[in-house]
């Protein structure tokens, strides 16, 4: 009788421990990205932005951690396999096929209605002038929820990126910003050194813009679940920053390289919360931290400099808020 008790507890503490690790797996809404359709008429052999754009998006989704992202391969040889071609998939039929066969509860599809790169170059580098280059992206999308096969409302992501040089160098040496336009078409699309460029620059922020409207977009149960505040506040593991500055849904920290912080990154946010007064002496010892939402790193400027994208907010994000990042 011992024995068969035994037996039994130990089947229902894995049971429990199985159902701990699926559970929250479950909650998790999966999401795909379609290939957009590219009606900008840009023309790029080494770039297949069609498909470039959204595999950028699903790598910056997959890091928040709360979606569970099929990846575009595995769409792309899906359709293949079954005759789908690209200008279907705005079709109502179609998108059901694919969420019901693939098991995708919403789908992205998009348009990309502008990538457009411009240089006006002055004089000449040789004596010096005027440089100035723009890059702008421009997306139109829609998301197709599988369990209500419907389609929300179209939305629109876009970034505009914009630098001016003087183009004064030493006699035959050209600007930096002028040897990164001359190598874009060596470089590969997401890679390292394209990340550093002026199109690198605005697929960032064009990225953030599309997170922050997906998540509102798609909601995840329990986002803002409470703080572990032992962890967080364990000083060896995490380094304070601030907010330093806001413009729009933009915020720039007073972290940078040199803090280890990382583009991509998904920051918590924290401003003072209540008053904590000692009972017996009435000194004020401190406040509370209170969360009030989340915000990703898409550039980092400077050794303490970094932009983010607010992604969640509880109550409006101010300056002098808090975040904190992993030291190692």
């Amino acid at each position: 009788m011992a024995l068969k008790k035994i037996k039994f507890m130990v089947i229902l503490a894995l049971l429990i421990l199985v159902n701990a690790d699926v559970l929250p797996q479950q909650k998790r809404p999966v999401c795909a990205l379609l290939p957009f359709k590219n009606k900008s008429g840009f023309d790029n052999n080494n770039w297949d932005i069609g498909k470039g754009i959204p595999t950028v998006f699903s790598d910056s989704l997959k890091k928040l951690g709360k979606y569970q992202i099929i990846e575009p391969i595995k769409i792309d040889e899906y359709s293949k396999s079954n005759k789908i071609r690209s200008y279907q998939y705005d079709q109502e039929e179609v998108l059901n096929q694919l969420a019901t066969e693939l098991k995708i509860d919403h789908f992205v599809i998009g348009l990309i209605d502008e990538f457009s790169l411009s240089r006006v170059n002055v004089g000449s580098f040789l004596v010096g002038g005027y440089e100035s280059y723009k890059t702008q992206v421009k997306i139109n999308f829609f998301i197709f929820n599988r369990i209500d096969s419907i389609k929300t409302d179209n939305y629109v992501c876009s970034s505009e990126v914009q630098k001016k040089d003087l183009g004064i160098n030493l006699v035959g040496r050209p600007s930096e910003n002028y040897v990164s336009f001359e190598a874009l078409d060596t470089l590969e699309f997401n890679s390292p050194e394209f990340n550093q460029t002026i199109i690198g620059e605005a697929l960032k922020e064009l990225t953030a813009d599309f997170v922050g409207k997906f998540i509102k977009l798609v909601q995840v149960e329990s986002v803002s679940e409470p703080e572990d505040l032992t962890r967080v506040f364990d000083p060896e593991k995490y380094k304070e920053a601030a907010i330093v500055f806001r413009r729009d849904d933009e915020v720039y920290l007073n972290a940078g390289s040199t803090d280890r912080i990382r583009e991509g990154e998904v920051l918590k946010v924290f401003t003072e919360g209540d008053q904590i007064t000692d009972p017996e002496t009435g000194q004020v010892l401190g406040f509370t931290d209170k969360f009030v939402g989340k915000i990703t790193v898409i550039i980092v400027k400077d050794k303490h400099l970094s932009i983010a994208k607010i992604i969640e907010q509880l109550e409006p994000i101010k300056v002098k808020d808090k975040v904190r990042i992993r030291r190692n």
